[in-house]
């Protein structure tokens, strides 16, 4: 059943606990069965930290987790920051680096001076980290470009120029 974690807990029982930093807790829970072959990774979020269920566990379907944040950690020390491009302005190939502090969903996107989309260059799930992306505007004229990074709540856009 899909919906809103606190009214599904109070549906269920009536209580909201909430946990101390390092307090763990014993989470249960259930989930279709898969057809040969497939996979399934479970990811729960506490206070903006997401734990993925190791393999082991996704069979007994238990996880244990902490809750709060450890002590710290490189991600603490990340935070989500959009580079410029390099080489600025470029011909025809640039890279764009970025860094996101947890791991989140992101899209990165490139639009022309109108403001129209013209190429996703990433729209997947990223860990932790500094990635660098190439991207390769053969195929497109001379002039301004946009590119614009959205991870989670973070949204950031910057200028790049293609001399040709």
């Amino acid at each position: 059943q899909n919906g809103d974690v606190t009214s599904l807990l109070q549906n269920s029982d009536g209580n909201i606990v909430e946990l101390n930093p390092q307090e763990w807790v014993d989470l249960i829970f259930t989930a279709p069965p898969l057809s040969e072959g497939m996979k399934r990774t479970f990811i729960f979020v506490s206070r903006g930290r997401y734990e993925r269920v190791p393999e082991e566990k996704q069979e007994t379907q238990t996880l244990i987790m902490k809750s709060g944040m450890d002590e710290t950690t490189k991600s603490e020390k990340l935070k989500y920051e959009l580079y410029e491009n390099r080489p600025n302005p470029f011909n025809p190939i640039t890279k764009i680096k970025y860094s996101i502090p947890e791991p989140a969903y992101v899209s990165l996107k490139i639009y022309d001076v109108l403001g129209r989309e013209i190429s996703v260059i990433v729209n997947d799930w990223k860990e932790v980290g500094t990635h660098e992306v190439e991207w390769n505007a053969q195929s497109f004229s001379s002039g301004v470009y946009f590119y614009k990074l959205q991870a989670g709540a973070f949204t950031s856009v910057k200028k790049m120029l293609l001399a040709k």
